[in-house]
């Protein structure tokens, strides 16, 4: 299996040009802030689905550039109560990656507007129950009483995003993004399939059921809350 197909690798080059020249259309900065580590938190993704809990850290140049490294986590503890899929043994596991590249227009309010590019990698796996799928090459709707699904999705986002103080060293980040997603979906240890002329209703909102891969376009939303650490020169 090929991670990424030609259709995605054209998305995403198209998003990295657009990244470029958004950079190239931001004025020279005229305000620099001290260099600094952040850690930080985004509360927005326990309300998303599939629901789980993500942070990370980052480094701020203090001039144009900032870069972040996030990981994302989540389980049937915190997903069980959102699908009624799950099969009886309730097995549920997600995990992300993400890293971020900002390139800021500063100024002396603290508000610092940005556009960035974030490239991601995601895993879902899931014991399911009385579903019902699009099989990969026939076209087919299987159903079955129980299958082992596993999503695998590589992507990259342009992002614009919002950096503002709340509380001395505290701050919040608000971020916006499209780009191209590659998506390669599997469905493992079926019990009992059957032809099905019925149309999926999903297990996880938002995301294709169809075995097998696919690229689509990608959007994300996300919300950072996060504190600082300024890092002291030494002559």
């Amino acid at each position: 299996m090929k991670p990424f197909s030609i259709p995605f690798l054209v998305k995403s080059f198209t998003v990295l040009a657009l990244f470029l020249v958004g950079m190239n259309t931001l004025p020279a900065q005229p305000h620099q802030v001290p260099a600094s580590f952040e850690v930080h938190l985004s509360p927005s993704t326990p309300f998303l689905i599939p629901v789980r809990w993500s942070g990370g850290v980052g480094y701020d140049t203090g001039k144009r550039f900032g870069y972040s490294l996030d990981a994302g986590y989540g389980s049937e503890a915190l997903n069980t109560p959102r699908f009624r899929d799950l099969a009886p043994d309730g097995r549920y596991r997600f995990k992300e990656l993400r890293a971020e590249a900002r390139y800021y227009k500063r100024d002396a309010s603290g508000y610092h507007p940005y556009v960035g590019l974030e490239v991601f990698y995601t895993q879902t796996e899931a014991a399911l129950a009385n579903g019902i799928y699009e099989q990969d090459g026939t076209g087919g709707m299987l159903s079955f009483e129980r299958a082992d699904f596993q999503r695998n999705q590589w992507g990259i986002h342009l992002l614009a995003g919002h950096q503002f103080p709340i509380y001395k060293r505290f701050f919040a980040n608000i971020i916006f993004g499209i780009g191209g997603v590659s998506r390669f979906v599997t469905y493992r240890n079926v019990e009992n399939p059957a032809p099905s002329e019925v149309r999926p209703r999903g297990y996880i909102v938002g995301d294709p059921l169809r075995e097998g891969r696919s690229d689509d376009i990608h959007g994300v939303f996300r919300v950072r809350l996060g504190y600082f650490f300024p890092v002291r020169k030494t002559d």
